[in-house]
């Protein structure tokens, strides 16, 4: 026999509190994450998202009186399902009416906490396991030495280095950017 919902059973749920200090907490760690300095954000309501690409075009030529036209290929395609995650807690009625020192509203806060930092360990994870592990569209970790160019093309690049993984060697590692003579500003 299914158990009876009664509201005896379900008194955090009749307190406003409880979504207040989550959504409250949340929004706090949120506004620290990286994530968006990192990834591009979009929302979706699907379970799962279809990724693909198509490849980089040549390098524009001098016009000599015809054109060349140029080829893209396809790249790889990825799915990506999302895991569903979730976490509950439980406050005995005695409890909750009997708290005398916020113990009870300090939950949901540390719930709201374990959210954002799970969030963020998400994030981290691709360059955690940029070496080993987490594999990108073409089946590679993120910094593997044999980054095939497409599908139907088996030569290599390499994203490996040997650097940590840190601001100063980021900044170092970086290209700097130079301006084609077509980009240069004209007076």
């Amino acid at each position: 026999m299914p158990d009876l919902h009664i509201t005896e059973n379900f008194g955090d749920s009749l307190d406003s509190r409880f979504r207040k200090i989550f959504t409250t907490e949340y929004g706090e760690n949120i506004k620290e994450s990286m994530i968006p300095m990192l990834f591009s954000m979009q929302t979706t309501t699907k379970n799962y998202e279809m990724l693909s690409g198509i490849g980089g075009g040549a390098d524009v030529g001098e016009f000599d009186g015809s054109l060349d036209y140029d080829t893209v290929s396809q790249l790889y395609d990825k799915t990506t399902y999302f895991a569903e995650r979730a976490q509950g807690m439980k406050v005995e009625r005695k409890l909750y009416d009997d708290d005398l020192f916020g113990n009870m509203d300090r939950r949901p806060w540390q719930m709201a906490i374990n959210v954002s930092r799970t969030r963020e360990k998400q994030g981290a994870d691709i360059f955690n396991n940029a070496f080993v592990g987490t594999a990108g569209n073409d089946s590679q970790p993120l910094c593997s030495a044999s980054h095939p160019y497409s599908p139907s093309d088996a030569t290599t690049q390499s994203n490996a280095g040997s650097s940590t993984l840190n601001a100063v060697n980021i900044e170092a590692t970086r290209p700097i950017p130079t301006l084609l003579p077509w980009m240069a500003a004209v007076d």
